[in-house]
């Protein structure tokens, strides 16, 4: 996933994701999901921004950061 649509998911989805930014995808479902929210959108998506981050942290590579991600969820 290259550009996140926050417009894609649904509203728990998206509050999910509020929620959860940063973490791995398995920490973040290791409790019972809420109604609406996909496993495979929490994979895709948290899974992503796991990934992001850790490229960052030990690679250097750049990118928008959670904070971007979190505020287009907002929007």
């Amino acid at each position: 996933m290259d550009v996140f649509d926050p417009v894609k998911y649904t509203l728990e989805e998206n509050e999910f994701f509020l929620n959860h930014l940063g973490e791995s995808p398995m920490v973040a479902m290791e409790d019972a999901l809420p109604q609406g929210v996909n496993p495979a959108a929490v994979q895709e998506v948290l899974g992503a921004v796991y990934d992001l981050k850790e490229l960052e942290t030990h690679r250097g590579r750049s990118w928008v950061g959670t904070e971007a991600v979190a505020d287009s969820i907002k929007v």
